[in-house]
């Protein structure tokens, strides 16, 4: 063998390391990468359901709550979208929490007042439920949210909180608006109670 192809053949050899050694680089920091990924979003088969969403908070007084919380769960191709869809679901939970407890409060005044079978008064008692309900979740927020892939979809867990404040306030407006509700509602103990409430959360 000749000096020249000797030459030739170490510095192909060379050459061929040189790759060798890159691509191992490469696929190592892949490995790295893919691994950091997985902990940072995790498979659904993998990752835990959260303990807030199998058991989400409840509020001590279920009579006249503060506090009300919804959790859902959505997927999508896009991570934001399968979040504003569970986000739409979760609201929804609580807004029938809303007219629960709406439908409570006011099933309270006509008891205490006596004027549970007026039909009028029955009227606009719907009437401020549907309202206070379609109008009144602007305070709700996103709590909690945690993401997990699912096969080709991101899913979002969610957990949603809304202080019940607004809609009690939105009651109390509604119902002054009708004098003769007003008149009536003024005198139960629980109207009074509500209007204490919302006077020291005022403070």
């Amino acid at each position: 063998m000749c000096v020249g192809e000797h030459k030739l053949n170490k510095l192909t050899f060379q050459f061929t390391m040189r790759h060798i050694t890159a691509f191992s680089l490469l696929f190592f920091l892949g490995i790295l990468t893919g691994c950091g990924g997985q902990k940072a979003i995790e498979r659904a088969d993998i990752g835990n359901v959260p303990d807030w969403f199998m058991n989400p908070p409840r509020d001590n007084n279920p009579d006249n709550p503060k506090m009300l919380y919804g959790v859902a769960t959505e997927v999508s191709q896009d991570m934001q979208f399968a979040i504003n869809k569970a986000e739409t679901a979760a609201r929804s939970n609580i807004a029938r929490q809303v007219e629960s407890t709406v439908q409570g409060l006011m099933a309270k005044f006509r008891e205490e007042t006596g004027s549970g079978q007026d039909p009028q008064l029955l009227q606009m008692s719907t009437e401020v439920e549907k309202n206070i309900v379609n109008t009144k979740l602007t305070g709700a927020r996103i709590a909690k949210q945690q993401i997990v892939r699912d096969g080709n979809l991101f899913r979002a867990y969610v957990l949603v909180e809304y202080s019940t404040e607004a809609a009690k306030r939105a009651l109390i407006e509604e119902i002054k608006k009708n004098e003769q509700a007003y008149t009536r509602y003024r005198a139960s103990k629980a109207f009074a109670e509500l209007e204490r409430e919302l006077e020291k959360q005022e403070k």
